[in-house]
């Protein structure tokens, strides 16, 4: 925690702020930071991924061969889903995987994650680990098919920070 709120800390003086706690509300209330409709929420989703799509076989020598797509999220989900999560598609790729958007109370939400958890749920990882992981004929079913959280949210962190490289 130290090291990420250093790091906070300095992008914050390098934006003007003296300290984090006004940083931080400065997050929340920054018009350009708060999207103005579901559809720029969506859209911001599948445009980090769509940049993100042409660097993986610059970082990665197997690539997965289903598609992912973005969606807003189902409503009957909206209300007690997260930001955004992962489907994951068929192995061979007849089925794409894909990342819901929640967009609901889109006006109370900011566009600060965004990008995170496009690569988070996305590209290089959810959707990419998964469909991998799918195709492997030497892994067994279990591993083909379960998802285990220390490995898929440790490489999701790892992924994030790897796609800023």
């Amino acid at each position: 925690m130290a090291r990420i709120e250093t790091e906070q800390l300095s992008i914050a003086k390098k934006l003007g702020f003296a300290d984090l706690k006004t940083f931080r509300a400065s997050l929340k209330t920054n018009p350009k930071l708060i999207p103005t409709s579901r559809d720029q929420l969506v859209e911001a989703y599948k445009g980090y991924i769509a940049q993100m799509q042409p660097e993986l076989p610059k970082l990665f020598g197997l690539l997965p061969k289903a598609p992912v797509e973005v969606r807003p999220m189902q409503a009957f989900r909206e209300k007690e889903a997260a930001g955004a999560d992962y489907l994951q598609g068929t192995p061979d790729g007849s089925r794409p995987g894909v990342v819901y958007v929640n967009t609901s109370d889109y006006q109370n939400r900011t566009l600060t994650t965004v990008e995170s958890t496009a690569y988070h749920e996305g590209v290089p990882e959810h959707h990419m680990q998964i469909s991998i992981a799918q195709t492997l004929p030497d892994l067994p079913i279990f591993r083909q098919q379960a998802g285990y959280i220390a490995y898929v949210e440790g490489w999701a962190l790892y992924a994030e920070r790897l796609a800023k490289t």
